[in-house]
């Protein structure tokens, strides 16, 4: 292990014309080359250098696992998610009438444009006085009807028995 110092970094050799000698480094370079010991290399051999090393590189690459496992988390619950809304969308596509399902879509799409209107619609609403206090959301008359309204119609309530 060989530590070398060059001289021609340092500001104060250059100046040294006061002295009565001037080193200039352009013409002849000073360096200082020293050469430990083996006992004192081995008294400042260190691990300490490894190990911090070590133990960042081990933060580094538990922190990109984290990540996959979060990403696979994520992903497999945006599937279960997916699902659940494809099958509820089978269900009631089945149940009702495009006209009907097409309304019940449009209701919803409504109600959460406005809840992403955020505070600023909900200041205003109790500004004016039209609040939507929790209470109003499951009041009946309030809301729009899905069905047509037909006044001439029969309707027919039968039970099979056994069945």
């Amino acid at each position: 292990m060989v530590e070398t110092a060059d001289f021609s970094q340092w500001v104060e050799l250059e100046e040294t014309d006061h002295l009565g000698f001037g080193i200039h480094q352009d013409l002849c370079p000073y360096n200082l080359r020293v050469y430990p010991t083996l006992e004192l290399e081995d008294d400042n051999y260190s691990f300490r250098p490894f190990l911090i090393t070590l133990s960042v590189a081990l933060v580094f690459l538990f922190s990109i696992g984290m990540f996959f496992v979060y990403d696979r988390l994520v992903e497999r619950r945006q599937k279960l998610v997916m699902a659940t809304a494809m099958t509820n969308l089978a269900v009631v596509s089945n149940l009702f009438p495009k006209n009907v399902r097409d309304r019940v879509y449009a209701a919803e799409e409504e109600e959460l444009a406005a809840k992403k209107a955020g505070t600023k619609a909900k200041l205003k609403s109790f500004a004016d006085g039209t609040s939507n206090h929790p209470n109003e959301r499951f009041d009946v008359y309030k809301t729009k009807p899905i069905a047509d309204l037909f006044l001439e119609t029969t309707v027919l309530f039968a039970d099979i028995s056994g069945f």
